[in-house]
C-alpha cells in the first residue's frame, strides 16, 4: 500500500511539473516588463521652426501607430503611452527637452529628425542610459556620434546618393550642376556620395540656405549655360525646392531636375506647377504620394485620415508609423525597456516588410532599407518609377 501511495505522488507530482512545463511553453518568450502596466515614451519634435513640416507629420505617424498598437492590447500587454514636447527647431532647446522628458519618467525618447537638429537629444539619452531614435533621420553617422543606445530609421544618406547615382547612369546623364543647401549635413553627406557613384562631370554649383526663397542669381548660372547640364542636382527640402523648379522653368531651363526625400510632400506639384515637374525625379523611402500606392500604405492613409482629417502630407508620416511598430516588436524581443536589451533587440531587426517598405536592417545602428524612385505623369501626377534595395 505504501508504495502504491508513492506512485501515485509521483504520478501526481509529474502531473503537475507537466501543467507547469505546459503552461511555461504556451507563455510568450519574453513577458514585457511595464510597472504600472504602460511604457512612457517621450517625444521631441521641432513642431516650429524649418522642422515642422517633417516632424510634425512624423508624429502624427506615431500617434497613430500607438493608438493602434494599444486597441489590439498593446505590446505584450503593455499599453504605450507618449508625451510631446517641442525643440522649435533649436538644437539648444532640444537638449532641454530631452532633460525634461527624461526627468518626467520618459523611458525611450524619440529625437527630432536630422542630425543636426536631434543629436544634442540623443547625447543627452545616451548619457542617462536610455534607448533613443530618430524614426526618420538618416544621416550616415549620427549613431556614431551619439553611442550604441540611438538608432536612426530613415533611408540612410549613402543609400540616397548611391541610389540618384544609379538613376543617374541609368537616364545616362553625364554633366551635373549642383544646388546644396550646405545648412544641414543630410543634403552634403547624400551629395558626397552621389558625386562618389556618379563618375561624371560637375560644370557648376551653388549654396543655398533654410530660408531662401529667391533662386534667380542660380538660376540666370544655369540658364547661361552652354550647353546645358544634363541634370540639375537640388539639394535641398520642399517647399524651398519647389519654389526653386518653378523659378527655373520660368526661365526656360528645361533639365532634369533630382533630388532627395527632402523632397517628398504631396504639394510639391501644387507649389511648383504641374507642368513644371514633368522632368524631376527624387529619391524617396517610400512611395506615399500616388494614387496607386500599395495595399498597405494606402490602409495606413486611410487610418492617418480618418484620425486627422487628412492624407500625410510627407513621407516623414509613414516612417514615424513604421518606426513606432519596430519599436514595438524590438520591446518584445527585449522583453524589457532596458537600454542595452532593446538596442541589441532593434539590431536584430531584419527584413522587415512594415506599410510599403523593406527595412533590411540597421548596420552601424542605421537603417538600410529599400528605395523608391518618384516621377511625374505629364499632368503633374505622381508615379513610381522603380523601387529596389540599394
Amino acid at each position: 500500500m505504501r508504495r502504491l501511495r508513492a506512485i501515485g505522488l509521483v504520478a501526481s507530482a509529474l502531473v503537475v511539473v507537466g501543467a507547469a512545463v505546459a503552461i511555461a511553453q504556451a507563455a510568450p518568450r519574453h513577458a514585457l516588463a511595464c510597472p504600472g502596466g504602460s511604457i512612457l515614451i517621450g517625444n521631441e519634435k521641432g513642431l516650429t521652426g524649418p522642422l515642422a513640416p517633417f516632424d510634425g507629420g512624423e508624429l502624427n505617424g506615431d500617434k497613430l501607430a500607438i493608438a493602434e498598437i494599444n486597441r489590439a492590447g498593446g505590446v505584450d500587454g503593455c499599453k504605450l503611452r507618449m508625451v510631446t514636447e517641442n525643440t522649435q527647431s533649436d538644437p539648444a532647446i532640444g537638449h532641454q527637452v530631452a532633460t525634461d522628458l527624461l526627468a518626467k519618467g520618459a523611458q525611450i525618447l524619440l529625437v527630432p529628425g536630422d542630425f543636426d537638429f536631434g543629436i544634442t537629444a540623443a547625447q543627452a539619452a545616451q548619457k542617462a542610459g536610455k534607448f533613443s531614435m530618430s524614426p526618420t533621420a538618416s544621416t550616415v553617422g549620427f549613431p556614431q556620434a551619439v553611442g550604441p543606445l540611438f538608432f536612426e530609421a530613415g533611408l540612410n544618406t549613402d543609400d540616397i546618393g548611391m541610389a540618384q547615382a544609379r538613376f543617374a547612369k541609368q537616364r545616362g546623364w553625364k554633366t551635373v550642376y549642383l544646388v546644396t543647401n550646405t545648412g544641414i549635413s543630410f543634403f552634403t553627406a547624400q551629395e558626397k556620395t552621389f558625386l562618389k557613384y556618379f563618375g561624371g562631370k560637375t560644370v557648376g554649383s551653388d549654396v543655398v540656405t533654410n530660408a531662401q526663397q529667391d533662386y534667380s542669381s542660380v538660376v540666370s548660372k544655369i540658364a547661361a549655360l552652354k550647353p546645358q547640364p544634363d541634370v540639375i542636382y537640388g539639394s535641398t527640402f520642399f517647399p524651398n525646392i519647389a519654389i526653386f523648379i518653378k523659378q527655373l522653368r520660368q526661365a526656360g531651363v528645361t533639365a532634369p531636375v533630382l533630388g532627395s526625400p527632402g523632397w517628398a510632400s504631396r504639394d510639391l506639384p501644387k507649389v511648383a506647377g504641374p507642368s513644371n515637374v514633368r522632368n524631376a525625379f527624387y529619391v524617396g523611402s517610400v512611395y506615399f504620394e500616388g494614387t496607386d500606392v500599395s495595399p498597405a500604405v494606402a490602409k495606413m492613409e486611410a487610418a492617418y485620415r480618418k484620425m486627422f482629417g487628412k492624407l500625410p502630407d510627407t513621407h516623414n508620416a509613414v516612417l514615424g508609423y513604421q518606426a513606432i511598430y519596430m519599436l514595438a516588436e524590438a520591446l518584445k524581443k527585449a522583453g524589457s525597456t532596458d537600454a542595452a536589451a532593446l538596442a541589441a533587440a532593434f539590431k536584430s531587426l531584419q527584413n522587415v516588410r512594415q506599410t510599403g517598405s523593406i527595412i533590411v536592417g540597421f548596420p552601424n545602428n542605421t537603417a538600410h532599407r529599400s528605395v523608391s524612385v518618384i516621377g511625374f505623369t505629364n499632368e503633374g501626377k505622381f508615379k513610381q518609377i522603380e523601387s529596389f534595395i540599394p
